[in-house]
């Protein structure tokens, strides 16, 4: 549950960091800033966490007896 909500808050979070680079810099092209760079892996980061959780809750927690 725990490890679901910072993944939820990672995705969110690089998201935001994107879109303000994007604002703040609208003339470099997508992925050339360091920040735009970050909130992608930060987002990045996020996903795979998330989709971790979720496969390790489907293996351990609905486990049949």
């Amino acid at each position: 549950m725990v490890l679901g909500l910072i993944a939820v808050c990672l995705l969110a979070v690089g998201g935001l960091i994107r879109s303000v680079s994007f604002m703040i810099a609208p003339e470099k092209k997508p992925f050339r800033s360091v920040w735009d760079k970050r909130g992608f892996y930060i987002a990045i980061s996020g996903a795979t966490l998330m989709l971790v959780t979720v496969l390790a809750s489907d293996l351990f927690i609905h486990k049949k007896v």
